[in-house]
């Protein structure tokens, strides 16, 4: 059977097992906790920086130090480039592990480095939050509940934008026309797509996907809707920061920006019904023209035929993606766990073996 920590982290249908030894959240056997003791999880609060020696102190001092659902809190700072000295802060005022990027190579690799760093350090359940002071550490506890409630993988804390006083209404509106296209590319029900205050469960954890340089916030929703990983959103709150933002110099330039990134994501993981979608609207087209224009018909058929034919190319390389995120989850799991197989990102080892010999 499971062990209570991990029914309690991933829920009772997540990677079921007929072993009947415990297993542990990385899938390894467990030891039985002393006394019949309840074995509880590891949390890990990561914190993205960027020149944020003037606010880090603050919002460390926020973050609980102690919840009666973990066995151990920690606080992970990735300092990603920072040239004011952010590290050094950070660890007077107590980040338990600092993670230092030479160069400043963007909040999507910042984040991913986080991540690969909590999992090794045996994290069960990872918060995202800023360095900005923009979310209120009590609130860890809220965006936690579903998962240990075995509801969630992947918890998004949604701001409620629409109250947030302080921001312009056309930024308010953007963010809802934002989220409202996120949620339509990823099929989950997330409010606050940008939220950048998020918990994910070990298994959503192996299985994060961030190809941009940009921002994670979209993409991972994006390949979390296609990945299977279950996405919830709680309210949480939100405040006025005392510094522009560092993802974007100007709205403008940021709409362009995650748009580019949402049409990249959607494209990755969707193309074959793009192209299905695109033939059929060609087709009906040239059945349209068939007898006012025999040559725009014939033309538009054409491309109909030229889109099937891509859809079909298109769905022998989705398939070959998700075999290949599924390996790389597998290898994540092992890798994280000390070379031990790891189940958590619900694949069976014989499925990727292939993949394994060409690498």
């Amino acid at each position: 059977m499971k062990s209570r920590a991990f029914r309690a982290l991933h829920g009772p249908t997540m990677n079921s097992n007929p072993n009947p030894k415990r297993q542990g959240v990385d899938g390894s056997p467990a030891e039985r906790p002393s006394g019949g003791a309840k074995k509880r999880p590891k949390l890990v609060i990561q914190i993205p920086c960027f020149n944020e020696a003037g606010t880090i102190a603050r919002t460390i001092a926020e973050l609980p130090s102690d919840l009666s659902a973990f066995s151990k809190v920690e606080v992970l700072v990735i300092d990603d480039g920072s040239t004011d000295g952010t590290a050094d802060v950070a660890t007077r005022h107590g980040a338990h592990k600092i993670v230092s990027i030479p160069q400043n190579r963007g909040l999507a690799k910042a984040f991913a480095a986080g991540i690969d760093s909590a999992l090794a350090s045996g994290a069960d359940l990872i918060v995202q939050t800023d360095a900005d002071g923009q979310y209120m550490g009590a609130d860890i506890s809220v965006l936690v509940a579903p998962i240990l409630a075995g509801q969630a993988d992947m918890v998004i804390g949604d701001r409620r934008v629409d109250s947030l006083g302080w921001w312009p209404r056309h930024k308010r509106w953007l963010s809802r026309v934002g989220s409202w296209v996120v949620r339509r590319a990823s099929g989950t029900d997330v409010r606050d797509a940008a939220s950048g205050f998020r918990a994910y469960s070990r298994d959503a954890a192996l299985r994060v996907r961030v190809q941009s340089r940009f921002s994670y916030t979209l993409e991972s929703l994006i390949h979390a809707g296609w990945a299977g990983i279950r996405v919830a959103s709680v309210p949480v709150r939100a405040r006025a920061t005392q510094r522009p933002s560092r993802l974007y110099r100007t709205l403008p330039g940021y709409v362009l920006r995650s748009g580019a990134t949402i049409a990249r994501a959607y494209l990755r993981y969707h193309a074959p019904g793009v192209f299905l979608a695109l033939g059929g609207g060609l087709g009906l087209i040239g059945a349209g023209l068939v007898l006012v224009h025999p040559a725009a018909a014939l033309a538009a058929s054409l491309a109909a035929l030229g889109a099937v034919a891509g859809a079909a190319i298109a769905d022998v390389a989705a398939t070959s993606l998700r075999m290949t995120d599924d390996a790389r989850s597998l290898e994540k799991g092992r890798r994280f766990a000390g070379g031990r197989p790891s189940r958590a990102a619900g694949v069976e080892p014989s499925a990727v073996a292939p993949f394994r010999a060409v690498r």
